[in-house]
């Protein structure tokens, strides 16, 4: 049992599981606002934020429109990349296995609408922003949550 009481879980179970939820998560979400009123018009959820339905060819600010499988290759390298990471992760603590998940997730549920309908479904919209999704959101978190963890990792080791 680990110090800290907790069940002992495979690190690439956990990377895994946290890239599930993501992937299901940006699906469904992007399921529904296709299947809603969104799909027609903007919705204002609250003040600045509006959900509004876009087909996303390129990347934030929709660079390289329409490199459909250049940015598929582009995704597949990420996930491998995170793959890597991860086998190395044994070593490494949740906060970082979680956010590989996430990178992961995000990767995937972006991918999956890149190859199935060549372009990437977003739908938040926050005015001076490009308009994003679940996906995305994971991603940038993930992203974050990893530098935040190298950053307090290299203070740890100093400190030391």
């Amino acid at each position: 049992m680990p110090a800290d009481g907790g069940r002992v879980i495979n690190p690439g179970i956990r990377v895994a599981g946290v890239a599930c939820g993501a992937v299901i998560a940006d699906q469904v979400s992007k399921y529904a606002v296709i299947h809603s009123t969104v799909a027609d018009h903007s919705v204002r959820l609250v003040g600045f934020m509006q959900l509004q339905l876009v087909h996303n060819t390129g990347v934030a600010f929709s660079l390289f429109s329409g490199a459909r499988w250049g940015l598929v290759l582009v995704g597949i390298c990420v996930l491998v990349g995170v793959m890597i990471a991860a086998r190395r992760s044994e070593r490494q603590d949740r906060l970082t296995q979680g956010s590989l998940g996430l990178i992961a997730g995000g990767a995937i549920g972006n991918l999956i609408d890149r190859i199935r309908l060549g372009s990437v479904i977003d739908f938040i919209d926050v005015g001076a922003w490009p308009t994003f999704n679940v996906a995305d959101i994971c991603i940038v978190v993930g992203v974050g949550l990893l530098l935040l963890r190298t950053l307090t990792m290299r203070n740890d080791e100093e400190a030391a």
